[in-house]
Order: structure tokens, then C-alpha cells, then sequence
């Protein structure tokens, strides 16, 4: 398999056109990358910034084939888009364009129906939209923006390949991805230590241009030339390992970025189960205390 290229997710995504199959192909096309998922997501809000509302409208059908369909592989996607769909809500909402609300309304109404995100996450995105923090009904076909009804096989349709039984939320922690990390930690840090020597040692001759004046002869010419162009292809290898490098560094701070995340995420869910256990608690105590009383 070909290694993730932002370059052309970029042009994929300047392509992207509002029809399933369109849709459906760069979602599994996407899905293909999961351990590049944190640089998906990072293109992907960078271009939402870029374009037109009715463009968000296409890129938020492929943000929801993705989250729904890439559930079974791992949570990656699930984390790393919650760290971003809050801002997409409020360029959603800075747009003015009551076709891109109305898409991005109905597409929250349907992650929570299917419990693709906790409730709470889901509330706090609709606020940015003016909605209030209530409950929504279930989606009917009047609620749906017009758009839809030339791309309904992607909302109305059960998502693919999508597992039964709950699915990772945001407020569990979660291990797989730490795991994933701490992986990648180690095989950084390995890599590390067997640097040196890497980089290719370059003869005076090839460093210095004015060598090329003390050339005398044919045969002296070619074989500068062919040292030139052995080190030439051991630099561009070199080149080759630093830039995998670079990515795998890359990927690991959007890891630790979405471990981040997730570990707030995790805290204000026990914080707020803490705070109604002590409430509970407060209550029982003054009940008990009640009791007490009138038994004596």
C-alpha cells in the first residue's frame, strides 16, 4: 500500500464531488490510513477553513462516512475529529448558510441516534448553531436541508461495515490509541539511537566546486562524476529516512495531541459523576439525618 500523502489528499478532496460514490470511495480510500489519521483530520479541518459553504456541505458527508463506517477499526478517527468539530460548528455557523446548518443539524441528529458521540459532546456542538441544549426528535424527512435528498443514500442508509453494540466515545479512556503511541514512542526512540553514522560522509572533492578546475583528463571527469553521483543518491536515501522520520514525529504529536484530549475528556466525566455522587451523598446524609430525628 502507498504511504499517506497530504499532497494528494488535498487534490482527493478538491475532486470530491456530492454523490455517494464519490463519497463513499475517499472515505475508504481515507479509512486505508488510520495510522495517519491525525494528519486526515488536520488537512481536512485546513481545507473546511478554506471553502465555500456548499463545499463544507460535501466535506462534512465524508467527515460522517468516515467516523460511521471507521468505528470498527479503532477509535482514531472518533478522537482526532472531536478535536476539531467544534470549530467546523462555528465556521459552519459563521457562514451564514442555512443549507450548511441545516446539514450539519441533521448529521449531529443522526451521530446521536446512533451513538457515534456521547450526548454532551453532541450538545455542546449545536450551541455555535443557536440551538438549545435539549434533546432532538427524531430526524422525520421534512428536517432534512434539500441538498440531501440528492445524497439521502448516505445519511438515510445504514452505515457500512459499522458493529453492533456500543461504540468508543470520547469520555472512555482510551487505551488502544495509548498503546499505539507508546508503540511509536519506542520505535522513535530506537530509531534514535542507530543514527549515528547515518549521514553519508562527503569527499572534499565533492564538496568543493573549485575541484572541478583541477580536473585533468577524461577518465578523472568520469570518475568525479560517478563519486558525485553515488553520493548523490546515498544523500537523496538519507533525505528519504528523515523524511519518514519527520512524519512518524509528526503523527506521534497528533497522538499525544488526541491522548491529550482524551484524558480531559475523561476528567470532566468523572469530575461531573463526582459531583452528583456528593450531591447524592449531601441528600442521603440529610434523609439519614431526618430519620434520627424523628426516631427520637
Amino acid at each position: 500500500m502507498a504511504s499517506f500523502s497530504r499532497a494528494v489528499f488535498v487534490q482527493k478532496l478538491s475532486e470530491l464531488r456530492i454523490s455517494q460514490k464519490s463519497i463513499v470511495s475517499l472515505s475508504r480510500w481515507v479509512l486505508e490510513f488510520r495510522q495517519n489519521a491525525g494528519s486526515v483530520v488536520t488537512v481536512w479541518l485546513q481545507q473546511f477553513r478554506l471553502v465555500t459553504p456548499g463545499r463544507k456541505i460535501i466535506f462534512l458527508y465524508l467527515a460522517n462516512d468516515v467516523l460511521q463506517n471507521g468505528r470498527r477499526g479503532g477509535p482514531e478517527f472518533l478522537i482526532l475529529f472531536a478535536t476539531v468539530l467544534r470549530e467546523a460548528a462555528r465556521l459552519v455557523a459563521r457562514s451564514r448558510d442555512e443549507a450548511c446548518k441545516a446539514c450539519f443539524r441533521t448529521l449531529l441528529d443522526i451521530w446521536q441516534e446512533r451513538k457515534v458521540y456521547i450526548d454532551e459532546f453532541i450538545q455542546n456542538l449545536r450551541l455555535p448553531l443557536g440551538e438549545p441544549q435539549t434533546l432532538p426528535p427524531t430526524v422525520t424527512e421534512e428536517q432534512r436541508p434539500p441538498e440531501k435528498q440528492t445524497f439521502g443514500a448516505i445519511q438515510e442508509s445504514e452505515p457500512r461495515s459499522v458493529p453492533e453494540g456500543p461504540s468508543p466515545q470520547p469520555s472512555i479512556l482510551n487505551l488502544p490509541l495509548i498503546e499505539k503511541m507508546i508503540r511509536a514512542l519506542q520505535n522513535l526512540q530506537q530509531s534514535a539511537s542507530g543514527d549515528t553514522g547515518e549521514m553519508p560522509t562527503l569527499p572534499p572533492e565533492v564538496q568543493d566546486a573549485s575541484f572541478v578546475k583541477r580536473v585533468a583528463g577524461t577518465s578523472e571527469a568520469k570518475n568525479l562524476t560517478e563519486l558525485m553521483e553515488k553520493k548523490c543518491t546515498s544523500l537523496l536515501e538519507y533525505s528519504s529516512v528523515l523524511v519518514r522520520k519527520i512524519d512518524d514525529q509528526h503523527n506521534l504529536i497528533e497522538m499525544l495531541l488526541a491522548c491529550t484530549q482524551n484524558q480531559y475528556e475523561v476528567l470532566v466525566e468523572k469530575e461531573k459523576k463526582y459531583e452528583e455522587s456528593k450531591k447524592k451523598y449531601q441528600e442521603a446524609t440529610q434523609i439519614l439525618q431526618c430519620l434520627v430525628d424523628i426516631s427520637t
